[in-house]
Order: C-alpha cells, then sequence, then structure tokens
C-alpha cells in the first residue's frame, strides 16, 4: 500500500509538473506571438498554435478535436484538427452535467420545483432521508456519494429502478447534506427523478419539451446507456455546434427560438454561484488531475487556476465557468473576456484535462481575439424583416420562400414560426413544411438573424391552406346499370 501510495503521488507531482510547464510556456509563446491588432492576424495566429498543439502528444494524446469559439458582438472562430467537425455527434461524458441542470432549471422558473424541493417530497421510496433538497443535488453536496453500477450498466429500462439503488446504497453511508462535496453521477439522476415525478413526464419528453420552446440542441440527445434510462450526468450525443449555441444562449441569457429569456435572471445567478459554500471536497477531479481548487455551481465548475491547495478557492464568480467531459471535451465561457467556446474531443477516458490543456496553450490568443469587440463597435442593427409567400403544393405540404434580409454585418440564418410557434431555423431563403393535415389552414412568420444574434421584426402573416386530401372515405354509390336483359 505504501509503494502504491508513493506511486501515485509521483504520478501526481509528475502530471501537475507537465501541466505547469505546458500552460506557462505556451502561454508565455503566444504573448509573443499574438500581438497584432488586426483580427485577421490573430485568428491566424490561433490557427498557428493549435495546428503545433494537435501535434503535442505532451498536451493531448488525440489529434482530432474542433474549436468553436463566439464573441460578444457575434464572430466566431472555428479550427478541425483531424477526424473532427463542428456537426459530428460526441459522446458527452460529464459535459452533460451543464445542460441538464440548466434543463431542470427551467422547470423551476416554470413552478414545478424550487431548489428547496425535497426528495422526499416527490419520491415515494425516498423515507430515510428528509433533508436532501434540489439545491443539493444540483451542487453535488447532497452526500449521495457512493455510485452503483446501474449508473453504467443497468439492468432494467426503467429510470426509477437505478434511483431507488442510489437510495439503497447510500442509505448508510451518506454524508450529511450540505458538507461534502463529490463529483459524482448520483445527485442529477435523483435531480432527474424529481423533475420526472413534479411534470408527471419522462425525461425525454421534458427534454424535448426544452428542445421545441428554446430552439436548443437540436441535433442532441440523452440516450446513454439507453433514451428510456439514461445517465443525466454523462449520457448525452451532441454536436459542437448545438452545444456552442447552448453556450452562447446562457450567456446571453436568450433563447434561440424566440429571443426571450431563458432563465430568470435569480435562477441565471444562481447556476453560475459557488454552490459548495463551505462543504470540504471529498473528491474532485480538478484537484486530483490539475491540482487546483475549483468551486460548483449547479452543473458547472467556477474555475480558479491560483488555487492550489486543497479547499483553497478564493476566486469568486463571474470568471470562468465550465463542463469538461472525460473525453477531453472542455465547454465554458469567460464573463471576463465575453465569450464562449468548447473544445469538442473523443479522446480516451479520464483525459479530460487535456481538452484544458488544449485551451490553455492559445488562451492568451483567445482572449485578445475576443476582446476585439472593444476595438471593433458591437452590432445592435437587426436585420431588415424579410417578405414572405406561403404556397400549398399538396394535401400534406406548404412552401414557402421569402425575400433576402441585408445587414450590416451579414444574415446568418431565417427562423420560422407557424401559427405562432416557432418550428425552425434555415440559412436558405425557402422552406418546404411537410407531413401537414389536408384542408387545414396554417400561418407562417419568418425573421432574420445575425451574427450577433439581432433579429429582425417578424414578417406579415402569411396563411396558405393545404389541398384536400385525396384517399378519404367515398360515399358516392355508382350509377345505377341500364339496358338489363333477362335471360
Amino acid at each position: 500500500m505504501k509503494n502504491l501510495l508513493k506511486t501515485t503521488l509521483f504520478q501526481g507531482i509528475i502530471t501537475t509538473l507537465v501541466i505547469a510547464i505546458i500552460f506557462f510556456g505556451l502561454t508565455k509563446n503566444s504573448y509573443a506571438i499574438c500581438d497584432s491588432n488586426q483580427l485577421s492576424q490573430l485568428e491566424a495566429d490561433m490557427t498557428s498554435i493549435l495546428n503545433s498543439t494537435a501535434v503535442n502528444t505532451s498536451i493531448t494524446t488525440s489529434p482530432d478535436f474542433s474549436v468553436l469559439l463566439k464573441a460578444k458582438d457575434g464572430r466566431s472562430f472555428i479550427y478541425n484538427h483531424g477526424n473532427s467537425s463542428p456537426t459530428k455527434l460526441y459522446e458527452s461524458a460529464s459535459t452533460s452535467k451543464f445542460p441538464a441542470a440548466v434543463i431542470i432549471l427551467t422547470l423551476v422558473d416554470k413552478g414545478y420545483l424550487s431548489l428547496d424541493s425535497k426528495a422526499h417530497d416527490l419520491i415515494s421510496f425516498w423515507i430515510g432521508e428528509s433533508d436532501i433538497t434540489l439545491r443539493h443535488l444540483l451542487s453535488f453536496t447532497s452526500g449521495l456519494n457512493d455510485e452503483p453500477s446501474c449508473l453504467i450498466n443497468p439492468t432494467s429500462t426503467n429510470y426509477e429502478d437505478c434511483v431507488k439503488k442510489i437510495y439503497d446504497q447510500n442509505l448508510i453511508t451518506r454524508a450529511r447534506p450540505g458538507t461534502s462535496f463529490y463529483y459524482a453521477s448520483t445527485h442529477l439522476q435523483v435531480a432527474g427523478l424529481m423533475a420526472m415525478k413534479a411534470t408527471g413526464k419522462t425525461w425525454s419528453e421534458i427534454f424535448s419539451e426544452f428542445k421545441q420552446q428554446t430552439g436548443l440542441f437540436s441535433n442532441s440527445a440523452f440516450d446513454l446507456p439507453m433514451v428510456n434510462n439514461p445517465r443525466l450526468a454523462g449520457g448525452m450525443h451532441w454536436t459542437a455546434s448545438d452545444y456552442q449555441e447552448f453556450l452562447n444562449a446562457l450567456y446571453r441569457n436568450k433563447r434561440v427560438s424566440d429571443n426571450q429569456i431563458l432563465l430568470s435572471q435569480n435562477t441565471w445567478n444562481e447556476l453560475f454561484a459557488n454552490q459548495r459554500g463551505s462543504a470540504t471536497v471529498s473528491y474532485s477531479p480538478i484537484r486530483s488531475r490539475l491540482n487546483e481548487d475549483w468551486a460548483y455551481g449547479f452543473g458547472n465548475w467556477l474555475e480558479c487556476p491560483t488555487a492550489r491547495a486543497a479547499n483553497s478557492y478564493n476566486c469568486g464568480v463571474g470568471h470562468r465557468n465550465s463542463s469538461p467531459g472525460a473525453y477531453g471535451a472542455y465547454p465554458f465561457i469567460d464573463f471576463d473576456y465575453s465569450y464562449s467556446g468548447i473544445i469538442a474531443r473523443d479522446g480516451g477516458m479520464s483525459t479530460f484535462h487535456e481538452g484544458v490543456n488544449i485551451f490553455r496553450s492559445f488562451q492568451t490568443c483567445a482572449q485578445k481575439w475576443a476582446d476585439y469587440n472593444t476595438i471593433l463597435p458591437i452590432d445592435t442593427t437587426p436585420p431588415s424583416v424579410p417578405s414572405l409567400t406561403a404556397t400549398a403544393v399538396s394535401s400534406s405540404q406548404i412552401n414557402l420562400s421569402w425575400t433576402a434580409s441585408t445587414d450590416n454585418g451579414g444574415v446568418t440564418g431565417y427562423k420560422i414560426y407557424r401559427n405562432g410557434t416557432y418550428l425552425t431555423i434555415t440559412t436558405s431563403t425557402s422552406y418546404n413544411n411537410t407531413g401537414l393535415t389536408a384542408s387545414t389552414a396554417y400561418s407562417y412568420r419568418v425573421s432574420a438573424v445575425d451574427a450577433a444574434g439581432n433579429e429582425s421584426s417578424q414578417s406579415t402573416a402569411k396563411s396558405a391552406t393545404t389541398q384536400a386530401g385525396t384517399g378519404g372515405t367515398d360515399t358516392t354509390p355508382p350509377a345505377v346499370p341500364t339496358g338489363v336483359t333477362v335471360i
């Protein structure tokens, strides 16, 4: 055991030294490179650094990754290396914790739950513990630290069965709620069941409603290990473009679908606040792999690179929040420099720190790139309003087309609304709405969106009625036959 402890300690020291060399060495080099005030040169410098980073095995063991950044003024930076792209589906690992927490918080805003809601008030078998609240669960301070195997390899398709195992397995060994921070999958799984009980819906239904109402994660799913029994703390498939859109929506606190607020201001503040409080850190992968002490909000970390000792977090709030995954994906929001981004990556298990290191290799350039909006005026002008036409072409299809909008920074897409509800977004100036009901009137509006997120007013509504169906019940009898002869 002593030899094992010595080996583990030695490996931890070596890992810390390597990370320090990477961070300080590359940061120093990037200062020298990123000294241009020209945006194109800054982007070229970032690309050059990332090209070198991708083949540097002391930083990343996998050269396949994408980088997506979004600045406050709407500018985007995209970098792809190897077998990676913004539309590739990635397994989430722990990056799903961030969206799972946000989805549950939207239910808090709707009144289904409160942060003080207790597990035993909603879950029938939860009778031995009356103090665990939704706040404890979202901040990983519930004391439910022991993970049953069903979170990885479920033997049942029933979501509630695994939560019952979490309850049973932690009944005796759990810490008192609020006293221990332990990074595990148990907390969110219980919180998810509370959401399901409060709404009377499955998690799949809750997520589908969230996607419809916000316009987010249109190409992503909670489907691991299975759709009917997903692991909320690590069971998504997402695309980098979907996740980046989610991060930008969170930063702006605006839904993509209708530009209305995503979360109430109080709930948004709670999401990014230090919810760990005075709880002792019992387990943190940040501490064990980066040798840093980050605090925790709801489903996301509050970064603090200067806190090197255990339980020494002293960075306050409102700087950089993130949710690294075990395979090295690294989504973040940087409030100091007003931008968000994601390193999309699917490396080996427990290589989450490599995503952080990839980012830190070009962090100085990225910050200067994001801060370029102090030189370039922020775009607040929406595009012009498109002019829409709607034509029914069959009993189940209406074709839409509209004039191209103009914008000082360029139009990036058009949002389509049907009967007053957000339908979809497209980069084209036409859309064919299929799967409609025969002999039914539909009303449409279209708006234009630019790179800064400005949305035009909606077009004048245009209505069209689908054609009558040809496959209905025939109630007309044939004509009476004539010329009948009896033989």
